[in-house]
Parts: C-alpha cells; structure tokens; sequence
C-alpha cells in the first residue's frame, strides 16, 4: 500500500499539502469529465479527457487510442459518429483495435 499523505492538523486548508496521488480518484475523476463530455455533446472537451490520460511521451492526438484503451464504448461511439479517424493510426508501434 502507498503511504497516504498525513492529515494536516492546526494548518488553514489553503495551506496543506495536496493529497497523495491515487490512480482510484484519477479514474473518477477521468469518468466524471468523460460523461459531462458526453451530455454537453462536446468533442473538444472529451478530448482533452482522453488525451490527459494518454502516454506522455506521444503529442499526437489518440483519442480514439485513449478511448479503446480505457474501454469506454460512449466515448469511442461519439468520436466516431463525428467521423474521429485514426483507427489505422499507430501510436507506439500499435493501433488501438490492437489491444
């Protein structure tokens, strides 16, 4: 288990430290911003959320990577249906229905 970052007794909450990292709290976070992509019918928005959780050391766009990836199937069928392509696209020597 990761240590977690100790409480900060006495210290106003603009000045503790920030939690630890959690991958758990990054998926939700991810899953909450993914679904209001999805109700504001908003490409760039969603996006931004797949790309966020994309490998760091590629810049290109692999939304559709990103969305197969995290196996989200409403997020791959909106990218889609607004003609996202890249499906052929490799991104790390693979392409997403690779995996």
């Amino acid at each position: 288990a990761v240590p977690a970052t100790p409480e900060a007794r006495g210290v106003p909450w603009h000045m503790a430290p920030p939690p630890a990292p959690s991958l758990q709290r990054e998926r939700r976070e991810q899953e909450s911003d993914i679904k209001v992509a999805l109700e504001w019918n908003s490409e760039p928005l969603l996006t931004m959320t797949l790309l966020s959780a994309h490998a760091h050391e590629c810049s290109l766009d692999h939304a559709l990577h990103q969305a197969v990836q995290s196996h989200h199937q409403d997020a791959l069928r909106f990218l889609l249906e607004r003609g996202a392509s890249g499906l052929e696209e490799p991104c790390r020597g693979e392409r997403p229905l690779m995996k």
